[in-house]
């Protein structure tokens, strides 16, 4: 390989410096990556490459393997995302029949009292309202997951 040429003595590169830079970056880009590390090195290593040739010992099936790296973390976070979002949903519909159970006890006891004489419409009302309520809850847990 051809060693570059210092740079000429007033500071200024010339333009076979240019050329010759170019030249062994282009070089450089090319080379594959060393024969001990075919899943990469540093930050862009593949893990699963690395699993796959520590237990087999295979590098091409090590490089093969690490084209489904991205297809696993997609899944992985697809269903971690599915299994949050219900979790949540469930925890949003028992507080809204928790709720409900707490509405008709008040409204029991204001019959009651006698406070209320026509309960079956604010019975009604005070449902829808929590119905639309936990159902909007509902949509924004979807959305933020």
């Amino acid at each position: 390989m051809d060693t570059i040429a210092p740079l000429a003595p007033t500071g200024r590169r010339t333009r076979l410096d240019a050329q010759a830079e170019a030249q062994t970056g282009a070089q450089a880009q090319d080379t594959p990556p060393a024969p001990g590390t075919p899943c990469g090195d540093g930050p862009e290593s593949n893990w699963l490459c690395e699993l796959v040739l520590r237990e087999t010992g295979n590098e091409t099936l090590a490089q093969a393997s690490g084209v489904g790296t991205t297809l696993i973390s997609v899944t992985l976070i697809l269903v971690g995302a599915f299994v949050l979002s219900r979790l949540l949903r469930r925890g949003v519909n028992r507080f809204a029949s928790r709720m409900e159970g707490n509405i008709e006890d008040r409204l029991e006891r204001a019959i009651e009292r006698g406070a209320l004489s026509d309960t079956q419409r604010f019975r009604t009302r005070r449902l829808q309202r929590l119905q639309a309520v936990s159902g909007v809850v509902r949509g924004v847990v979807a959305v933020f997951v």
